[in-house]
């Protein structure tokens, strides 16, 4: 048997493994487990956005009440100027100050109210939050993975015996090309192994070579230099 013959054999097999994978990892254990996991990866993120967030909204808070206190003294000026005011032109001008100053008081109340009802719907979606995430990690997760590896343990001797089956062809097969197979298959660069029959062309639509012609017409098999595939021509 020629060292393509076995690398063929060996990608047949390695095709039933990939099969088999395929089916676990479109399985709903599977879906249920990657969302709750990925929900827990994300949700220390998430909650550094919210308290940032919270951050922002309670320095915005108090430069508000800042100055809500500062026009309060204002006010307190102008009370204070118009009660001394004697004349009915001063007495119209401290008026008129005035109302400038309690509708800027109204606006920055107005503000302030709708700023704490916001502040006060964050700290309750952030609770929420945090809450969910510690359900998740001390309920879902457990549950999620329970049924995973139940879902997995179905299919680990049939795993195990396609793996047994690839490790003894393997043994047959020349060093170097086991590892680059295994490499691309990492890589999920599928099919590893790759026949352009009577093309000058890869699967990754890549011309070939000169070099790579030679490798094929000599060796029988060659390697992609754009996407590494161990590429044969049938005859």
């Amino acid at each position: 048997m020629t060292v393509l013959e076995m690398l063929l054999r060996y990608q047949e097999t390695d095709m039933q493994l990939l099969r088999v994978e395929r089916e676990i990892n479109a399985s709903e254990e599977r879906k249920r487990l990657s969302r709750v996991r990925n929900f827990i990866q994300k949700a220390p993120e998430r909650l550094d956005v919210m308290e940032e967030k919270a951050f922002g909204l309670h320095v915005t808070l108090d430069k508000l009440r800042y100055n809500y206190a500062r026009i309060c003294g204002e006010l307190d000026e102008l009370e204070k100027g118009a009660g001394d005011a004697l004349d009915e032109q001063s007495i119209a001008y401290y008026q008129k100050k005035t109302e400038g100053v309690l509708h800027n008081l109204a606006t920055i109340r107005n503000e302030i109210h709708k700023l704490e009802k916001t502040i006060e719907q964050s700290k309750k979606e952030y609770d929420e939050m945090k809450k969910m995430t510690i359900q998740m990690q001390k309920t879902e997760y457990p549950a999620a993975k329970a049924e995973y590896d139940k879902k997995y343990k179905e299919k680990e001797n049939e795993i195990k015996k396609i793996r047994a089956d690839m490790a003894e062809i393997a043994k047959d097969i020349p060093h170097g090309y086991v590892e680059k197979y295994n490499t691309k298959r990492k890589e999920k660069v599928l099919p590893v192994l790759f026949d352009i029959k009577g093309n000058n062309m890869c699967f990754c639509n890549g011309d070939l070579s000169q070099t790579e012609l030679f490798d094929l017409d000599k060796k029988g098999i060659a390697e992609c230099a754009h996407c590494g595939r161990l590429i044969y021509r049938s005859h």
